[in-house]
């Protein structure tokens, strides 16, 4: 064989060798990054592990046509400040036509929070919401600075 065939020959199995090698290190990167991820949610803070694998009772939790529970996921060192607010957020008025004035009504339901877990980080708090207000609930939360986390 001429020495220009055997040189192309030597470079083509080399050019394969090295994209299966890229496609393997590939493969291995992301099944890494998936095992990382599901140790993270069976192990990792409350923020992030998965909720249902925290055997929950289910009586703690509240679903019916006008009422849901979520959960929020409170550093320690917040919890004061979430006891003390979380009643308050996302308040909407309505004019109540039977007593002829305006009457206020917030979107979580008074006293309803209880803690249902907690780690080194964070508290976990079960909070019954009109289901309506479910969504304006959560993204005053986050703005708050806590993630709300929904039990299914």
């Amino acid at each position: 064989r001429p020495l220009k065939e055997s040189v192309e020959r030597i470079l083509s199995e080399a050019n394969r060798v090295d994209d299966t090698l890229k496609l393997k290190a590939s493969e291995c990167q992301s099944a890494r990054a998936a095992v990382s991820a599901m140790l993270r949610k069976r192990q990792g803070s409350l923020a992030v592990r998965d909720v249902a694998s925290l055997g929950l009772p289910p009586e703690d939790f509240v679903e019916t046509e006008n009422l849901t529970t979520v959960l929020v996921a409170i550093p320690k060192h917040r919890t004061k400040e979430f006891g003390k607010a979380y009643e308050q957020w996302a308040r909407f008025s309505f004019l109540d036509e039977e007593k002829g004035r305006s009457a206020h009504v917030c979107a979580a339901v008074p006293r309803s929070a209880r803690d249902v877990a907690q780690d080194k980080e964070f508290v976990l708090t079960r909070v019954v919401v009109f289901r309506k207000m479910l969504d304006v609930f959560k993204g005053v939360a986050r703005e708050k600075g806590f993630q709300v986390r929904e039990y299914k």
